[in-house]
């Protein structure tokens, strides 16, 4: 696409400039923990959709300190990374790649088998292409998030139009799960009313692995996802449900 296009011009004019054989972008996947390298240039072909941790080697030292990291010797660098697809690596020039001040990847200069000098001109320039990286993945996530929302207006508006007829809460409910499931992607959901005060709720619609408790009441006291809903009035997420000390007992939650 446009954006994976841009950035490969990106990368390989930065290289280009700081005179280096090779070099890659590597961007953080969804959990922040891997780094995968995405586009590649010159000698580095073979590391291209390579992941490693993102806490380790040069890209840890730059998640850490946000800044530039400059190794005039990979040999001895003191969090260096024993792989045989390191071993020929000696000078690397790495800058983060930022959107709101958060570190999404990073953009490499590398030189193999001798040691390279690099200049502070060098340093700066390399800098400015992360920058532009940084920019080009800035406006990427954007026009995702307005396509997101426009899809979801779209979905949103045929829900409206399907349901202004029907009569049946039951169908309205069940009709508005569906589309918001498949509209995020998942597999399972419910939505539940609430009774006594809040203290149940009745499941009236349910898919996947809620289905079986369509028609049931469950109750909260004061536990759970549910009833930190209820009582706040406010959507939350948990990312650890699992572990979480509030859960409400019993498989399905």
């Amino acid at each position: 696409d446009d954006v994976h296009g841009l950035l490969e011009s990106i990368l390989q004019d930065a290289v280009q400039l700081v005179q280096a054989p090779g070099g890659h972008i590597g961007l953080l996947d969804e959990s922040g923990k891997s780094l995968v390298v995405r586009h590649v240039t010159g000698d580095e072909k073979f590391l291209y959709m390579h992941s490693r941790p993102a806490d380790r080697g040069m890209t840890g030292e730059v998640c850490r300190s946000g800044d530039f990291v400059l190794v005039e010797d990979y040999r001895h660098f003191s969090d260096r990374i024993s792989e045989p697809e390191y071993d020929r690596l000696r000078t690397s020039l790495m800058v983060p790649l930022k959107q709101r001040n958060e570190i999404k990847g990073v953009l490499a200069a590398n030189w193999q088998d001798e040691v390279h000098s690099v200049t502070q001109d060098d340093i700066e320039i390399f800098q400015q292409f992360g920058l532009l990286a940084s920019i080009a993945l800035e406006r990427a996530n954007a026009s995702a998030q307005i396509a997101c929302q426009n899809q979801l207006l779209q979905k949103l508006a045929e829900t409206t139009a399907s349901l202004g007829n029907e009569l049946n809460l039951n169908k309205v409910l069940q009709n508005i799960l569906d589309q918001a499931m498949s509209f995020i992607g998942i597999p399972h959901g419910f939505i539940a009313l609430s009774e006594q005060e809040g203290r149940q709720v009745y499941i009236q619609c349910g898919a996947g692995r809620y289905e079986p408790l369509m028609g049931k009441s469950v109750r909260l006291d004061g536990k759970g996802l549910i009833a930190d809903v209820l009582r706040t009035g406010r959507p939350m997420i948990i990312n650890d449900y699992a572990n979480w000390s509030r859960r409400l007992e019993g498989e399905l939650f």
